[in-house]
């Protein structure tokens, strides 16, 4: 059950950061194929 917390909490921690980042490369001027809400134009 605990590795269950763990995977979940990894998730949530891996998608933060991938957000952050896709947001600092556009305005970067770089575009990957993953287009979020937050950093739509």
């Amino acid at each position: 059950m605990e590795i269950l917390a763990w995977a979940f909490l990894g998730g949530i921690v891996g998608a933060i950061l991938m957000d952050v980042t896709e947001t600092y490369a556009a305005k970067a001027g770089i575009t990957s194929g993953v287009k979020t809400t937050s950093t739509s134009s």
